[in-house]
């Protein structure tokens, strides 16, 4: 009788072990059936676990998970970053191009007066020039008066043909051998000083130089009724 007890204690305990080595499959039959038979919201038994390879609810906020979501973000913005960086190179060539003729304007042209023999010493002469300026996209085209005087063989002074008070076209007088503005009673020596009336400056004087046997000059105006000479 002990014999048999003993032998039948022994059979028991294999059989426990057995059927504890064989029980997460029969629980996974379970969860599976349960899934496919569309029973609820599956759950498995919690004396089961995660298992490995399977993620729980607290890998989501593991530190692994942390700094993988970390390093992803730094990457989308070092891409973001680098395409506006790429997006803003390629445009400023094609943005200087469509605003640059708007920011430039064309420096004053050398424009020849007349052969060097059609100036007589000591005798004013009024020169009428055709002026193109451009600024930007917009050209136009105007014609300004200069006066040369000859000095001598090799030496001019040319005046702007504006008076210097508020832009009046002034003339040479041969009698009183003067420049005289008639808007305001200017008067001017030959030498272009002020002799009389309210101009605030001497008449404004040009670059010139000597071209192929020409007198040539780059039409410049200035700011009027003001004693300093401002470039406009």
């Amino acid at each position: 009788m002990v014999a048999v007890s003993v032998t039948l204690r022994k059979r028991r305990a294999n059989a426990s072990r057995g059927l504890s080595r064989f029980a997460p499959h029969v629980y996974l039959s379970v969860y599976l059936a349960t899934v496919q038979g569309g029973c609820g919201t599956p759950t498995l038994p919690s004396s089961l676990g995660a298992g490995p390879g399977v993620m729980d609810d607290n890998d989501v906020d593991s530190p692994l998970a942390a700094g993988e979501s970390t390093r992803r973000t730094f990457l989308a913005q070092v891409i973001a970053a680098c395409a506006a960086f790429l997006t803003a190179l390629l445009g400023i060539p094609a943005i200087v191009a469509a605003i640059g003729p708007a920011l430039k304007r064309e420096r004053a042209e050398w424009l020849s007066l007349g052969s060097l023999s059609s100036f007589e010493v000591g005798v004013p002469k009024a020169v009428n020039v055709t002026v193109a300026e451009r600024d930007g996209w917009i050209e136009t085209t105007s014609v300004k008066g200069v006066w040369v005087v000859r000095q001598s063989d090799d030496s001019f002074v040319i005046y702007n043909g504006r008076c210097t008070h508020l832009g009046c076209a002034y003339s040479w007088q041969v009698d009183q051998k003067q420049f005289a503005c008639p808007c305001h009673a200017g008067v001017f020596g030959i030498d272009g000083n002020v002799l009389a009336g309210p101009p605030p400056r001497p008449l404004d004087t040009l670059l010139w130089r000597i071209e192929n046997g020409e007198l040539q000059t780059q039409v410049q105006d200035y700011r009027l009724g003001i004693a300093p000479k401002v470039p406009v």
